[in-house]
Parts: C-alpha cells; sequence; structure tokens
C-alpha cells in the first residue's frame, strides 16, 4: 500500500507541477515546524531550567542565535506560503495558485478537530 502511494506521488510532477509543488512545499513547512517548535520552547520556556551540555554549547550567544533562527523559520515559512508565480497579464491563478496554504489549514483542521473528539484523552 505504501509503494502505491508513493509511487502514485512520484509520477504526480508528470501530471500536474502545481500539486508536486504544492507537495514539496507542505513537507519542507512541516519539516521548518519541526525546528521551529523546540527552538522556541528553549527561547522561552525553557530559558532557566535549560541545563547547557558541558561538550558543546553556544554559550552566552545561545538566546540570541535560537531567537535570530527562530525569526528566520517564521519568515521562510511564511515566503513559502506566498504565490510561487504571477503571471503578469491573468495575475493569480488556478494553474499558478499555491495550494499549500489550503492544504496545511484542511490538515491542521482536521487533526484538531480528532484531537477535541477524544485523541487527546489517548495520546
Amino acid at each position: 500500500m505504501l509503494l502505491a502511494i508513493s509511487s502514485t506521488l512520484t509520477l504526480l510532477p508528470l501530471l500536474s507541477t502545481t500539486a508536486y509543488t504544492a507537495i514539496t512545499q507542505i513537507s519542507t513547512v512541516c519539516t521548518q515546524v519541526s525546528y521551529l517548535v523546540p527552538i522556541y520552547l528553549r527561547i522561552t520556556a525553557a530559558k532557566t531550567k535549560f541545563k547547557q551540555h558541558a561538550g558543546f554549547n553556544l554559550g552566552r550567544y545561545s538566546l540570541l542565535l535560537g531567537r535570530l533562527s527562530f525569526l528566520w523559520l517564521a519568515v521562510s515559512t511564511i515566503i513559502i506560503l506566498l504565490p510561487t508565480q504571477v503571471d503578469p497579464v491573468r495575475g493569480i491563478t488556478w494553474e499558478n495558485f499555491n495550494y499549500t496554504p489550503v492544504i496545511l489549514t484542511a490538515f491542521l483542521a482536521t487533526a484538531l478537530s480528532f484531537w477535541h473528539m477524544g485523541a487527546k484523552h489517548h495520546y
């Protein structure tokens, strides 16, 4: 089953470059968010409780670099969600529309509804 899904996604650029771009951008956004969450928690909640490792640490620059990396990840994630192409004559059309925010919003709404319907009691 997983092979069939992976193969279908691999063949997707032959059918629609817009769909392939959306899938690639969603993967990139999810990866960036997975980096963003621990950095955010480090510079906010764990600022005083976090013990730095003796072997390697950034010392007094750790909070500054954490804030810079958080800012970079937040800005670049927003940039990824913007339209990638705009036709100078027709503007944004169905062919060049960035579907990443739509798909990501639908996924997050579905996950949040499952969480509130009972998943919060099991996980």
